[in-house]
């Protein structure tokens, strides 16, 4: 599973999660979206995520690519 920052479009965190669940039963979000829940093996795995990129780093990553 990946979650992507929607600002700069990187991977902010990448975990396994099996089995396989339908339409993204194997993950929750956070309201704040800080954090992310995972099914994993059984268990449920809760991830921190990076604080969401700037505008600025958009608008450099863009201009590097």
């Amino acid at each position: 599973m990946r979650v992507f920052d929607a600002v700069n479009g990187k991977v902010a965190l990448e975990a396994p999660a099996s089995p396989v669940l339908d339409a993204g039963g194997n993950a929750a979000i956070s309201p704040s979206g800080r954090r992310v829940a995972v099914v994993n093996a059984g268990a449920i795995q809760v991830f921190d995520l990076p604080p969401p990129a700037k505008p600025a780093e958009r608008a450099v990553d863009q201009q590097v690519h």
